[in-house]
């Protein structure tokens, strides 16, 4: 599975047939919930379907406080 790993913190992901699976982990997530209403989320992922619109504000702001957050 690609990955991208910063300061020791990593993300992953994966396409399948009808989604992307996005790893960031649960705590992560659990911080975004609420930006995240209308998509799947189970343990430490993040299920984004390729018919609806990604929501890129969220994404950009998870993926900054997991590489950057001090």
């Amino acid at each position: 599975m690609p990955y991208y790993e910063k300061n020791g913190q990593k993300i992953s992901f994966a396409a399948r047939k009808t989604y992307i699976s996005f790893y960031l982990g649960a705590e992560l997530i659990e911080s975004f919930e609420s930006e995240l209403s209308g998509f799947t989320v189970k343990k430490n992922a993040l299920y984004l379907p390729y018919d609806k619109t990604l929501p890129e504000k969220a994404i950009e702001k998870m993926l900054k406080q997991k590489f950057f957050a001090e």
